[in-house]
Formats: C-alpha cells, structure tokens, sequence
C-alpha cells in the first residue's frame, strides 16, 4: 500500500469521524433543545394549573369575608334602626366589640373586623376596647364607599395601617 493510498484512508477515516461528531453533536443540541421546550411547556401548564387552584382559594375567601361583612353591616343597619338617635354609641359599645370578634372568628384569613362611621372615623375594631381615634377618610376604600354606590368587596392598594404600623391589604364593603 502506497503512502499516498494510506494518507487517503487516513483522511476519508479523520472526515467520517469529524462528520460522526459533528452529527453527534447536533444531535445532544437538538435532544438537548427538545427537552428544555418540552420542560417549559410542562412548567407553563403546572403554573396555569396553580393559577387557577389559587384563584378558587382566593374566590373562597373573599366569599367568606363578603359573607361576614354583610352579615355585620345587616346586624349594625337593624341596631341602628332600634335606636337611631344613639347609634355612635351602640356602634362605640362593647357589646359591637364582642360582635364583631364572634364574627371575626369565623374568618380565619382575616385579622381585624373595623365599623367606620360616615365621616371617615374608626368606631369600633376588633383590635382593642375602646376603639382609638382614627380617621380613615383619606384611605382608597372609604373614598370608594363615599363615592360609589356599590355592594361588593372593595379590595384596596397595600396601605399602612395606622395601629399595627405596617403594610397591610383592607377588604371592605
């Protein structure tokens, strides 16, 4: 076998070996590729199914504070009715107080039940007896009653709460 046959063999064998490696190659990339897009696909439809197990909790909770808070503003509108020249001071009673936290303990997602009056001010919190002055006229969810007809559940902005001094969501209605 001449040197020059060898050098051919040897070559065709180095171009057959690189074209093997490079297909290899391209191979691992392509498996490689398939297996991220197919991870993401499963990631995004896992996240799309949290989403919506999230969501139903959410609507469950909002549900349960929807459905104290009416049951609160029902029982405050038929004690007001009973004595509606003395409602600052049935509202500012102990008895509210004790109301209030009987309705709280329904709620375990919820920290502090709080009646304000007309004018903006805290007329009695599950927080502490005798309720301290406060006015809330300028938070979002009282501008909203104040303005707006509605009857759902106002959910507001992050704001700081004024007794626990720190950022708090307000759910009210």
């Amino acid at each position: 076998m001449s040197i020059r046959a060898g050098q051919s063999s040897y070559k065709f064998l180095l171009a057959v070996a690189a074209g093997l490696t490079c297909t290899a190659a391209i191979a691992i990339g392509l498996t490689i590729w398939w297996l991220r897009s197919d991870t993401i696909a499963h990631a995004s439809k896992d996240t799309s199914n949290l989403a919506t197990v999230f969501a139903h909790e959410i609507e469950n909770s909002i549900q349960s504070i929807d459905l104290v808070l009416s049951e609160v503003k029902d029982q405050e509108e038929i004690r007001a009715a009973q004595a509606p020249n003395d409602i600052e001071r049935i509202f500012r009673g102990e008895d509210t107080s004790q109301f209030l936290m009987e309705r709280l303990s329904r709620l375990q997602q919820g920290e502090f039940i709080g009646l304000v009056d007309k004018y903006g001010r805290l007329l009695n919190t599950t927080r502490q007896w005798p309720s301290p002055k406060i006015d809330l006229w300028d938070r979002s969810y009282f501008q909203h009653f104040k303005n707006n007809d509605d009857k759902s559940v106002y959910i507001s902005n992050s704001v700081f709460d004024r007794i626990k001094r720190q950022q708090v969501t307000v759910l009210s209605g």
